[in-house]
């Protein structure tokens, strides 16, 4: 019997200890996000396939070695004394030499040489080609993959910056709304109270029967809010968890998240984000790329020469004999491509421009952002001290009101006015937080600096 004594005691303890077990830290759902979250997976990939065209541009600057293989089966003159020069296997006979019996037989038309039969070549030969010049195309082309991989690991860095202002703005999203069901449901209590006070001074005919239909209409507008509150309480959970890659758990998140900032001029933040800003930097980097694709469309004009070593093996079967070395410079030079040269290199400064007019033109937009996220801040400053002057005094008038209300002094009308002005007010307080919160992410993530590290609990 002592013991039921205690159970609602160990029930609602219990369930503390479940809630926390479920709850998640700031930066223990930041890092499950940057685990789970495909965005951070597609900006891996980038860097990836920026990695494979660095070793790709490379490798075509550098030597190649290959190995061939051929048969031939002919009878073409030309082609079978050929074969047999390179197999080592010719002979005075194939020449048709028994013919020639002095002066007088110059004119024979030797059988043996003119119509030799079909004859057997297998050619095995190992190749090397070393570029020597190519105008400076595959220097041009590797250093274009080199920043492309620079511009790939800062659209990487700008995904995480992106990612951790959005985990920031779900983990405490749930807060403001769990805050915002908490402030409807006391509005609710409160309007049970005011329909149960009506109805009593309805009683003692204080108050008209309207009195209490209106009381009750009040309670239906904040039940009605009470409910939206608690459907977006629960977007703002299932957004939280799907963004952390966790949708199936019971995950919810712990403390409050602030972030430390300290106070900077526009000029300053501005000066910061353009050193900085991972989207400006990745934009700076795909500009020096474009320039490097003028260069290796340039490169098409000039003559491309290579070394090409070669060792062969002809036999009249497969196998590896008749070996033979050849060393040959080989210059090929375009003089007339009937524009596509031209157009190449048109194609390649229309990159260029495009990208360097969307680096201004981010540079612009982030300028922008700064100023109006400065003023977003401070709006959401003020507003916040205001609204909170104004829940306090609030709570003061509502008391003041109840009591003239139940002493039949003023109307019901102006106690549920009271009342909807003090929900007003806690919400704006809650919101103003809130947003005064986003802004400061905003500001630190133009300037590249919005890292868990900032974030505290």
């Amino acid at each position: 019997m002592q013991l039921l004594r205690y159970l609602p005691l160990l029930l609602l303890t219990t369930i503390t200890l479940t809630a926390r077990a479920n709850e998640i830290s700031f930066t223990e759902a930041l890092q499950s996000a940057l685990h789970h979250n495909p965005r951070i997976s597609a900006s891996q990939a980038k860097i990836d396939f920026a990695n494979g065209s660095i070793i790709k541009s490379r490798g075509e600057g550098l030597p190649t070695l290959s190995v061939d293989v051929n048969a031939t089966h002919s009878n073409n003159p030309l082609t079978v004394f050929g074969s047999k020069l390179s197999q080592g296997n010719a002979s005075f006979a194939d020449f048709g030499a028994n013919l020639y019996t002095g002066p007088a037989s110059v004119g024979v038309k030797p059988a043996a040489l003119n119509s030799p039969g079909y004859y057997n070549n297998w050619n095995t030969g190992v190749v090397m080609t070393i570029p020597l010049f190519h105008g400076g195309a595959s220097f041009a082309k590797t250093r274009r993959a080199e920043l492309l991989m620079k511009a790939a690991q800062h659209g990487d860095q700008n995904a995480r910056t992106q990612l951790t202002y959005d985990v920031l703005q779900y983990y405490n999203g749930v807060h403001v709304t769990k805050d915002l069901v908490r402030i409807a449901k006391q509005s609710l209590a409160m309007a049970d109270e005011f329909i149960r006070l009506t109805r009593d001074l309805s009683k003692q005919s204080i108050t008209i029967k309207s009195d209490v239909l209106m009381a009750e209409n009040y309670r239906r507008s904040v039940e009605a809010t009470l409910n939206a509150a608690v459907a977006e309480e629960k977007n703002q959970l299932d957004a939280f968890r799907d963004l952390i890659g966790q949708p199936d758990s019971a995950l919810y998140p712990g403390k409050w998240a602030e972030l430390v900032f300290s106070k900077k001029s526009v000029d300053q933040l501005q000066s910061q984000a353009r050193l900085s800003n991972a989207q400006l930097q990745a934009l700076k980097s795909t500009v020096d790329a474009e320039r490097q694709s003028i260069k290796a469309a340039r490169a098409q004009y000039w003559p491309q020469l290579d070394l090409q070593l070669r060792h062969d093996w002809n036999a009249y079967h497969p196998s590896l004999t008749g070996s033979s070395n050849t060393a040959m410079l080989v210059l090929n030079w375009n003089i007339l491509t009937f524009g596509s040269q031209y157009g190449a290199a048109k194609e390649a400064y229309a990159q260029y421009n495009t990208a360097d007019s969307a680096l201004h033109d981010a540079a612009n937009n982030i300028d922008l952002a700064i100023r109006e996220t400065i003023r977003a801040m401070d709006t959401a400053r003020v507003q916040y001290e205001l609204s909170k002057q104004s829940t306090a005094q609030g709570q003061t008038i509502v008391k003041d009101m109840e009591l003239r209300y139940g002493q039949g002094i003023i109307p019901l009308g102006q106690l549920l006015d009271s009342q909807s002005r003090l929900d007003t007010a806690r919400a704006q307080q809650i919101l103003a937080k809130y947003n005064l919160l986003l802004a400061k992410a905003r500001l630190l993530s133009l300037i590249n600096q919005l890292h868990p590290e900032q974030a505290s609990v």
